[in-house]
């Protein structure tokens, strides 16, 4: 069952996709959509996104799941959204959009341990602001 936190995030980039004119389906229950949380289409039916959403009420990316990791250690979704709320976990501060293609940029520094630690190198430039969008 997922954390009060993590369904406020999903529920965050649902809106958020919405804004953006795409059509966001939630399928973070579903068994058969293991490794994201949201699949997007722009209204075309053009741009297909897979979306794995992290939670969080510090800086930072929290730590993955197996699941959302190939064996050659490659994200499986499309995009990683970081949702980062304020300490009462009920205002969002910012979100963070990175690309698939950035989280393998850097699978090699990625450590398994019971979770997937994100390479520090990523951290370091979403707590930057690298990825970060706008949120209004």
């Amino acid at each position: 069952m997922a954390r009060a936190l993590d369904r406020k995030g999903i529920a965050y980039a649902l809106d958020y996709e919405k804004r953006m004119g795409r059509e966001p389906l939630d399928v973070s229950q579903k068994r058969n959509f293991v490794g994201f949380d949201i699949i997007s289409v722009d209204r075309h039916g053009k741009d297909h996104r897979t979306i794995e959403v992290k939670s969080t009420t510090s800086e930072g990316i929290p730590d993955a799941f197996e699941t959302e990791f190939t064996r050659e250690l490659r994200f499986v979704a499309t995009h990683l959204y970081v949702v980062m709320f304020r300490k009462d976990e009920k205002t969002v501060e910012s979100l963070h959009i990175i690309p698939k293609e950035e989280i393998d940029k850097y699978s090699a520094n990625h450590r398994m341990v019971q979770h997937i630690k994100f390479a520090s190198a990523l951290k370091t430039r979403l707590k930057n602001g690298k990825f970060k969008q706008p949120t209004t």
